[in-house]
């Protein structure tokens, strides 16, 4: 997974992957939220802002604190005694993050995250990092199902909230939860000056866009000329005809 990139005293110098290097911020970022930064700036800190993977580690910053408490619950089953070292934690937790919520392939999910200990000067922690995801591709269902019965690591948000959710919505509290922490659907906004709605559904058709997942669910509304397609997927558009509401 490592490219080279330059022979130096006669070892060949390399470079991290985009994930490895992804993961390695993202993971920064999110020991920093937890340190009473703002996501923002923690991503900065992380150097996301001047990485050519900056969408790639932001993605995986949010996702991993939008799911950080069944990410943490993992972790504490997988691992024979607590972590005592918060870098490799922080990655642990980005990395099942990917395995859990993405289409990432899971190997390269997991080399990325064993090799970003490197980055991370923590090479010691090679095999632990690498035994922890191994072990949950392995039991994955029952990991997972475990961790369901924990109401933390089942809505990922703190108890006192889950508490209190379930306090005035008792009927609807899993559903509010769970859309808490649901990406939103992207609304595309067709330009009305080149073609209309439904003449841009039309050409979807002809050119077969819609066999994939990214179909739009319905017509927008509240926006005449929107169409709303699933959360986080991104319509080819033809020629300036439409673009995100």
């Amino acid at each position: 997974m490592y490219t080279a990139c330059s022979r130096l005293s006669g070892s060949a110098a390399v470079r991290p992957t985009a994930m490895e290097q992804a993961q390695r911020i993202a993971a920064k970022a999110v020991r920093r939220v937890l340190a009473g930064v703002t996501l923002g700036g923690a991503l900065k800190d992380a150097g996301a802002s001047k990485a050519p993977e900056r969408a790639l580690a932001t993605d995986l910053a949010y996702g991993t604190l939008r799911f950080l408490g069944q990410a943490r619950s993992a972790v504490r089953m997988l691992a024979e005694r607590p972590l005592t070292d918060p870098s490799i934690e922080a990655l642990l937790w980005v990395a099942l993050y990917q395995l859990i919520h993405t289409t990432a392939p899971a190997h390269a999910v997991v080399d990325s995250a064993v090799r970003a200990t490197d980055q991370l000067k923590r090479t010691s922690a090679k095999g632990l990092t690498n035994a922890i995801l191994r072990t949950f591709l392995r039991r994955r269902e029952s990991v997972l199902g475990e961790i369901s019965r924990d109401a933390e690591g089942r809505y990922s948000y703190q108890r006192w909230w889950i508490d209190r959710v379930f306090a005035e919505y008792p009927a609807h509290a899993p559903e509010i939860l769970d859309a808490g922490n649901a990406r939103p659907p992207l609304t595309l906004r067709v330009n009305c000056r080149e073609t209309s709605r439904d003449e841009y559904l039309e050409f979807r058709r002809r050119v077969r866009c819609d066999r994939s997942r990214a179909a739009p669910r319905r017509r927008s509304a509240w926006l005449c000329r929107g169409l709303v397609f699933g959360a986080g997927r991104w319509s080819a558009a033809r020629g300036g005809i439409a673009g995100c509401a």
